[in-house]
């Protein structure tokens, strides 16, 4: 049972109560400073958003309702409060030694290391072969992988010690001739 109907309808009463107008006086500059009256109440962009999704599906129902039915003054791409994307959380010690503990082929074991400590997408482990590991470079740098990235940019990442032990078990059970 979904609540929608309710705050829709209670979203629709504050604007004509806050605005002190009948609907068909409503303008775009009215929805305007509705929207920064909310905003200054301390409202969270989905509740703006909300609000205005209920006055713009009030205004469409008035024109399949009404052959004379005022203008929708409401406008998604003028007045929509856009929201930022959300940042990828950290997983936790614990499910990080969880998800290990149950990879038991070291080559997915080499595969999730890689991503975990050095950060590539998955399309970026895929790409990746035999070539573009080095593990023992000669100037005195840590070992590390040459990455195919986004973009077709190529960087290069350094290998910790542990996701350089997982890498070097994958390598001595690998198959011959497996890239």
């Amino acid at each position: 049972h979904t609540s929608t109907h309710v705050h829709y309808t209670s979203d629709v009463k504050l604007l004509f109560a806050w605005a002190g107008k009948p609907p068909a006086s409503i303008t775009l500059h009215d929805v305007d400073a509705y929207v920064a009256h909310c905003r200054s109440l301390g409202h969270a962009p989905a509740t703006v958003n909300r609000r205005l999704a209920a006055l713009r599906t009030f205004y469409r129902f008035l024109s399949i309702d009404s052959d004379d039915a005022p203008p929708n003054p409401v406008l998604r791409r003028r007045h929509a409060i856009r929201t930022g994307r959300r940042l990828p959380r950290d997983a936790s010690d614990a499910d990080l030694d969880r998800l290990f503990a149950a990879i038991t082929s070291p080559r997915d074991r080499a595969m999730f290391s890689i991503m975990l400590h050095c950060g590539l997408r998955v399309c970026e482990v895929h790409r990746l072969s035999v070539g573009d590991l080095c593990l023992s470079p000669l100037d005195g740098l840590p070992p590390s992988l040459r990455v195919h990235g986004k973009g077709n940019a190529w960087r290069t990442v350094y290998l910790s010690p542990e996701v350089l032990a997982a890498v070097r078990a994958w390598l001595a059970i690998r198959p011959a001739g497996d890239d």
